[in-house]
């Protein structure tokens, strides 16, 4: 995803609090999961991206497409909702008029 300023490898924040201190409504048990399991793979799907300007992106997808027979690309351009919108939508529209336009 191109990036006016990419910011990877992203990291999963510290959580703000002892995991048991929402006791009893959410137990300890629940923030564990959803931090270190559900959180956690938003992160790590975060540093699986491929960012850049338009050019190193173009250049890392050609270089998939070349070792790997890659023939199509599924964008997802805000994996847990960590990139401010609008940086999404710079990095839809560098996408689509910078990037895509060399694989045709």
């Amino acid at each position: 995803m191109p990036l006016d300023n990419p910011k990877a490898p992203f990291s999963l924040p510290k959580l703000p609090y002892d995991e048991s201190a929402l006791d009893p409504v959410v137990s300890a048990k629940t923030i564990s999961f959803h931090y270190h399991k559900h959180h956690k793979a938003y992160v790590d799907n975060l540093n699986k991206m491929i960012v850049g300007t338009p050019d190193q992106v173009a250049e890392k997808l050609q270089r998939l497409r070349n070792e790997i027979g890659l023939d199509g690309i599924l964008a997802e351009l805000n994996p847990g909702s960590r990139i401010p919108h609008a940086k999404v939508m710079t990095a839809l529209r560098l996408l689509c008029e910078e990037v895509m336009p060399k694989f045709k």
